[in-house]
């Protein structure tokens, strides 16, 4: 049987659309974050505005992932944060 990664999209999807947490063990968890509403301004305007509140996905990496990853690297994963930031030849990875 092949790996089918829309599957698993769905089966996340659907999770969190019930409102429901996905734990997979030492990978990391699936949860939906509130966000409540609140004052902004337009940036070409400059004029107050009211952001909606949002329901949104968050993922939290588990023990084993962060390990996982700071191996790879080769190092504790703690130190300076360069997480996100492009490499010097300036190409980071893209999804």
């Amino acid at each position: 049987m092949a790996f089918n990664p829309t599957t698993l999209l769905d089966i996340i999807g659907a999770t969190l659309a019930k409102g429901d947490k996905l734990l997979l063990v030492g990978f990391g968890t699936f949860d939906i974050r509130k966000r409540a509403e609140r004052p902004g301004r337009n940036p070409q305007t400059g004029e107050p505005i009211v952001i909606a509140e949002a329901v949104l996905p968050q993922f939290s990496p588990g023990k084993l992932l962060k390990d996982r990853v700071a191996e790879s690297k080769g190092g504790s994963g703690e130190g300076k944060g360069t997480a996100g930031k492009p490499s010097k030849g300036g190409k980071g990875s893209k999804l």
